[in-house]
């Protein structure tokens, strides 16, 4: 009977060992903040911020929790509280992600007052009814999609803004941001940027690094 005991105490402790190794840690290597950023890892999709695999869930929700909606938030139990336009969220950091082949980006798209908002616009046409991010922490705004991005308001925080989409990024505002940097690729068209005075780089562009006035931000 001992026998019997000692056998089976060995397999349960050999179970564990194993299922303890299958845990897959979060590595910066696979940090993302839209799809786009996971092309270079075939098999990934970007979810709550890093690249997983679909056979790979404990990688993505290690510690997180999903709201009915399938909003993925850190920390539970106050996922309830990830406002509703994120498609997924850090509590601990106030971060809020907003991915347009996940939302619907056909309305305007708003950063939840007081949160720190990373915003994909990498659909065709996507947020071109607004991007607010008026109240917001800070914004980083990826325009990939073709025609992305209209009517940009950084309000006062930092605000970083990516312009790559053919034809991307028109009436751009971030004249009141504390540090503003607006870029501008071969095909966008940075049409009517207003950037901070002294800022400005020509074409639709605004640099933080132009001079000390550039970036005031705490």
């Amino acid at each position: 009977m001992k026998l019997v005991i000692g056998w089976l105490a060995a397999i349960t402790l050999a179970l564990v060992i194993i299922g303890s190794c299958s845990i897959n840690h979060r590595s910066s290597e696979y940090e993302c903040a839209t799809p786009s950023d996971c092309n270079q890892f075939p098999g990934r999709t970007c979810t709550d911020g890093f690249c997983v695999t679909g056979s790979d869930p404990v990688d993505a929700r290690v510690g997180d929790g999903v709201v009915p909606d399938g909003r993925v938030v850190d920390a539970m139990p106050d996922a309830a509280t990830c406002p509703l336009q994120c498609s997924s969220c850090n509590m601990g950091t106030k971060t809020c992600t907003i991915d347009c082949s996940i939302n619907s980006c056909n309305d305007s798209v708003v950063c939840p007052a007081g949160w720190n908002c990373s915003i994909g616009c990498n659909t065709a046409n996507s947020c071109t009814h607004g991007v607010d991010c008026s109240d917001s922490l800070s914004c980083k705004v990826t325009c990939s999609g073709a025609g992305s991005c209209r009517d940009l308001d950084c309000g006062d925080g930092q605000c970083s803004v990516t312009c790559s989409g053919n034809n991307s990024c028109r009436n751009m505002d971030c004249s009141n941001s504390c540090a503003c940097d607006i870029s501008c690729g071969t095909f966008a068209s940075c049409e009517a940027t207003v950037c901070p005075t002294g800022c400005a780089l020509g074409s639709g562009r605004c640099s933080s690094q132009l001079s000390n006035q550039c970036d005031t931000c705490p």
